[in-house]
């Protein structure tokens, strides 16, 4: 099974929903030759066959930061990163959404790779 990357802008217009907007998206094909096409997102569908999709955003919308968080149970860890990073954003941290990347190579054990995305910017794109 091969990946298909979906490039989703960063800016929307108000009154633009994601389905009236002209996307990019790249796969490789029958013929395992890279393809980089321009449609809407009805046109995605005819695209895929036995590929997953990979959403990409612009960097402009995500937030990349470096938590320091005790404890090893990842549950745990999950629900303090907001707080440890809370004077790291402008928003409430109740607005954004905070992913963190469990694997952990090269930093101490208590240091966790988080992504931050704007809650009704991700909800709109997804």
């Amino acid at each position: 099974m091969s990946d298909l990357y979906l490039f989703i802008p960063a800016a929307l217009n108000a009154d633009q929903e994601l389905t009236q907007t002209p996307l990019s998206w790249v796969y490789t094909d029958v013929n395992n030759e890279l393809k980089l096409v321009n449609g809407m997102l009805s046109d995605v569908a005819s695209t895929i066959t036995n590929q997953s999709v990979i959403v990409v955003l612009d960097g402009e919308v995500v937030l990349s930061l470096l938590a320091e968080v005790p404890g090893k149970n990842i549950q745990r860890v999950q629900q303090a990163v907001p707080y440890v990073l809370e004077d790291s954003v402008i928003d409430d941290v109740d607005v954004l959404y905070f992913a963190i990347n469990k694997s952990k190579t090269g930093q101490a054990d208590n240091q966790y790779n988080v992504a931050v995305i704007n809650k009704a910017y991700f909800e709109s794109v997804v």
